[in-house]
């Protein structure tokens, strides 16, 4: 037997194995977040799975972010409750995933919903949320 791990092989693993853990999360009521895998000559595998703790609207509430976001609300005008809540700027509807105190221009971290992608959005932001339900 070959002490060399293929490629092909890594994937063939990797998706049997996140198979079972995105099992294990679900009986768990965790949302996955990403993964990654590295393999080696010596016929060693590493897989590095990231589970999060989902919020309203899948909202990772454990992030610095989002405690932020709790800890500092009233302070931009705003609720706690409003994380995970729905903003429309620019046209565009977004979901509150937390703050960011640090970035002057663009403290507010929230996830366009059309996308996916997260993006930076200015205080003025916070002025029109539709609370999570």
């Amino acid at each position: 037997m070959s002490s060399t791990v293929s490629k092909e092989q890594v994937k063939r693993i990797r998706a049997a194995v996140e198979a079972a853990f995105l099992s294990a999360l679900d009986a768990e009521g965790l949302r996955y977040k990403g993964s990654s895998a590295k393999y080696g000559d010596t016929g060693s595998i590493t897989f590095k799975f990231i589970a999060v703790e989902e919020g309203p609207n899948g909202v990772n509430v454990a992030s610095p972010e989002a405690q932020a976001f709790l800890m500092y609300a009233k302070a931009y005008g705003s609720s706690p409750e409003a994380l995970g809540g729905r903003i429309v700027y620019g046209g565009k509807d977004y979901i509150i995933e937390g703050l960011r105190p640090r970035a002057r221009k663009f403290p507010v971290l929230a996830r366009r919903t059309s996308d996916g992608k997260v993006y930076g959005l200015p205080e003025s932001a916070l002025t029109i949320v539709e609370m999570a339900a």
